[in-house]
Order: C-alpha cells, then sequence, then structure tokens
C-alpha cells in the first residue's frame, strides 16, 4: 500500500545568512513512497570581489521506485541512500590595468560520496546510479570579469549588470566505487561582450569532461551554448529585445540506457 495518503513538506531558506551573502536551506519531504530530509549550506563566487566560497550538502532519502533499465523494468524497488557533498574555493586576485575589470587565480576542492544503505544494488554499470562511490576533484582556473549597466532585458524597472570577460578552468580528479576506481579529466572555458560599437551582446561557454576507463573516455559529455541579447528597440511607445539562446549536448561513451540532456 503507498503509504502516507497524505504527504506534507516542510522548508525554509534564507538567502543572506548572517549578512555572508550565503544561502542556507532547511527541508524535509515526506510523501507518497518517499521520506527525505536534507540541509544545504552554499556561498558561490557571484564576482571576483569574494575570495572565499564552499558549499555543503547532506541528503538522506527512502523512497520505492520503479527502476527503468535499458530492457525491463524493476518495479517497487525501496532505496535507501544519503548523499554529502563538500566544496570549498579561494580566489587570489590579480593586477589589472583597470579598475573596472577585476582578474584573479581560483582554487577549489570538491568531494561528493553516495551511500546505499541497503548494499543489495547488483554490481552492474546499468544501476551505476544507486551504487556506494566517491569522487574528489580539484580544480584551478583564471578569470578576468568587469559589469556594464544595462536595463529591460530579464527585468522591467531596475538597473542589470551585465557581466564581460572571459574564464578557464581545468578539472582533474578521481572517483572511487563499487566496480571500479578511474581519474576525471575536465576542461571549460566562457567569454562574453559586448559587440564593437553596438549595445548588442553576446556569450558562449564550452565544457569537456569525462572519465578515463582502461585509456579510453567514458560517461563523458561535451556542452556548448551560446547567448545573443539584441540591442533595445523603441519604435513608438514601445520597447523590446531579441534574445537568442543555444544549447548543444552531445554524450561520450555513456553508458547503455544512459542519456544527457540540456
Amino acid at each position: 500500500e503507498n503509504m502516507p495518503h497524505v504527504g506534507y513538506r516542510f522548508s525554509y531558506g534564507t538567502s543572506n545568512l548572517a549578512g555572508t551573502f550565503a544561502s542556507g536551506k532547511l527541508e524535509y519531504i515526506h510523501k507518497w513512497n518517499q521520506e527525505t530530509y536534507s540541509v544545504n549550506f552554499l556561498r558561490d563566487f557571484r564576482s571576483t570581489s569574494f575570495r572565499s566560497a564552499g558549499g555543503f550538502l547532506f541528503e538522506n532519502t527512502e523512497l520505492i521506485r520503479n527502476v527503468v533499465l535499458l530492457d525491463t523494468t524493476l518495479l517497487n524497488v525501496n532505496l535507501k541512500y544519503s548523499i554529502t557533498d563538500f566544496w570549498a574555493g579561494r580566489l587570489l586576485q590579480l593586477k589589472s590595468r583597470s579598475k573596472w575589470i577585476k582578474s584573479g587565480l581560483f582554487l577549489t576542492a570538491r568531494i561528493n560520496q553516495y551511500e546505499n544503505q541497503d548494499k543489495q544494488t547488483p554490481f552492474s554499470e546499468y544501476l551505476y546510479l544507486f551504487q556506494d562511490k566517491t569522487l574528489l576533484l580539484f580544480s584551478t582556473g583564471i578569470s578576468r570579469e568587469g559589469f556594464k549597466k544595462d536595463k529591460m532585458i530579464y527585468t522591467f524597472g531596475r538597473i542589470e549588470d551585465v557581466p564581460f570577460g572571459y574564464q578557464f578552468s581545468i578539472t582533474a580528479g578521481h572517483e572511487w566505487g563499487q566496480v571500479k576506481n578511474r581519474p576525471y579529466l575536465g576542461i571549460g572555458a566562457a567569454i562574453g561582450n559586448y559587440f564593437k560599437n553596438s549595445t548588442a551582446y553576446w556569450a558562449a561557454r564550452i565544457a569537456y569532461g569525462a572519465f578515463i576507463s582502461e585509456g579510453l573516455p567514458e560517461q563523458g559529455a561535451f556542452r556548448l551554448q551560446t547567448n545573443y541579447i539584441s540591442p533595445l528597440y523603441h519604435p513608438n511607445r514601445y520597447h523590446f529585445r531579441h534574445l537568442v539562446s543555444y544549447t548543444y549536448v552531445h554524450g561520450i561513451n555513456r553508458y547503455q540506457g544512459e542519456y544527457v540532456s540540456v
């Protein structure tokens, strides 16, 4: 029998915890065949003026669900798991020729652990999501960022800060799993700016990452994202822009039945 008959959810969050620009959220969910409690704290690099950042997430869940595999469906599987995720980063300021543009070198580390509490998951790649694993990542890169004031892009009636500049990053790490251990490598870059002699804006981001198994990439993904914001047009009493976004994602040697999405 599906329990409980009446579900409920409790959630409490704040976006500026004790004036530190850190967000926090506590949540408890008890609904049809699921019970979850989680805690999440986050202070990200909102701009190059933030020198320290980090985050912590813990989630414990027990649920009953159908697991869809490539050639069959496992009905009413009882899943009990916990997720622990912790990361921290530091931004080192670099000298800049302009006071309006800030440059920095960032260093971050992250550890993510998934623990299956019932210990009955088969050693199959199809059930990779439900297997015990620990992922350790280190990332470094450089960013050069500035902001320009603009209006009527995503909001109406207030000034918006539009970022311009570039960012490059490289990530390396290792995963320890039930089936095998394997390294991880990733690289990414982003750039954005206004067109010369124009108020039109463009931005692009590209990223590639994959695990390495027996010398070949595995469970990798390539992602390309572009954005275009046209100038603000003023026909008569009206104001409008064109906003164009394109996202391309390509999975690389994914497991059978596994998929990626935008």
